[in-house]
């Protein structure tokens, strides 16, 4: 599950919110510097305030160095799900989600919510011939995973998640159709 060690010529130093860097085994959004890195984006002087700082660039990516030193990847700070302050990263949910054998595509997304901030929410396509309904689904979670990373919305869709030209799926057109929760 390691992504390696870093390359020698680059720095990775997993940052907390604050900007502090987080000890090993922790969590959080990883900044790179390096010699071949860009200096700035073009024309996008927001984007170049939140992203770069003193030659570090801020990947977007969320992970963490363990005793060996070697990169975890844990998701993409943008797709990560904040539920009532627990941090909830989707690539674990739909990790522990393909193990059920009736489930041939998901994507977990957050779906605001008023009291939590976001409530956990996936989007199953089931294999087919198969049949799946939510609650199987909230259970075969609450099997593996902590209750409070238990999806709150389970939606079923016959057609494919919709992807880009690089097979990503596009969660932020999931978040538009599902937002409603």
């Amino acid at each position: 599950g390691s992504a390696g060690f870093a390359h020698p010529t680059a720095e990775i130093c997993p940052r907390d919110k604050s900007g502090r860097p987080l000890p090993v085994g922790e969590a959080g959004e990883l900044w790179i510097k390096t010699p071949t890195l860009i200096r700035e984006y073009w024309n996008r002087p927001d984007a170049n305030a939140t992203d770069f700082d003193n030659g570090w660039f801020n990947s977007g990516d969320i992970g963490y160095f363990d005793e060996h030193g070697y990169l975890y990847l844990s998701d993409r700070a943008k797709d990560m799900v904040i539920r009532g302050g627990e941090n909830i990263y989707p690539a674990e949910i739909e990790g522990a989600l393909l193990d059920h054998p009736a489930i041939e595509e998901v994507a977990a997304i957050g779906v605001a919510d008023a009291r939590m901030g976001e409530e956990l929410g996936v989007v199953i396509v089931p294999r087919a011939g198969s049949s799946l309904d939510p609650a199987d689904v909230r259970a075969f979670a609450a099997e593996r995973l902590a209750g409070f990373k238990v999806p709150r919305y389970v939606w079923l869709q016959r057609e494919p998640l919709p992807r880009n030209a690089s097979s990503k799926v596009l969660k932020a057109t999931l978040r538009e159709r599902y937002a409603a929760g």
